[in-house]
């Protein structure tokens, strides 16, 4: 019996819902600032609805400066629209290394594992807590928590860490 591939079409979100998503994942709030409405409006077109891409530009942005956003923009464009790899990559390199070791760790061995054992895996490897690693990694969007306390990797996110494995790791 051969297995079928299904391609779901995620629906893209109105303007509305589509602004809404931003401003929360950017500023943990509905009230923005005016200044900081030419770039939004910007990221908003740019992601085209897409909830996925909203979310890891708004969590991208959070914390960010009205000229560090202004940058965003102006990266973001240079972007193809549609290619999400190189939009989370955005996110991946603004990471510590330690934090872009631990990501890449868990896409390759604690995706589905809840995220204490995670956490004391992660603590020894690295000999670190990475509570505060693993919380800038939910922040940035690049992993999740599902409703079974497990975490999880948007598919094209665990590609693109793959992708960053660096060379001496692959080695057998």
């Amino acid at each position: 019996m051969a297995l079928k591939e299904y391609i779901y079409e995620v629906e893209r979100m109105d303007k509305v819902e589509a602004f809404q998503l931003l401003n929360l994942k950017a500023f943990d709030s509905m009230n923005v600032s005016p200044c900081y409405m030419t770039i939004l409006v910007g990221l908003e077109t740019y992601a085209s609805g897409h909830p996925f891409i909203l979310e890891v530009i708004g969590s991208y942005l959070s914390g960010k400066s009205i000229e560090e956003c202004e940058s965003a923009l102006h990266k973001y464009k240079q972007i193809p629209n549609g290619d999400i790899k190189k939009i989370l990559q955005v996110s991946f390199d603004s990471l510590e290394k330690s934090q872009q070791n631990m990501s890449i760790h868990i896409a390759l061995h604690l995706k589905e594992r809840e995220l204490a054992i995670v956490e004391d895996m992660l603590h020894c490897k690295y000999g670190v807590c990475p509570k505060n690693d693993t919380r800038v990694l939910l922040k940035k969007s690049l992993i999740k928590i599902n409703e079974n306390g497990q975490v999880i990797l948007h598919g094209l996110t665990q590609d693109m860490l793959k992708e960053n494995i660096p060379l001496e790791d692959t080695v057998v």
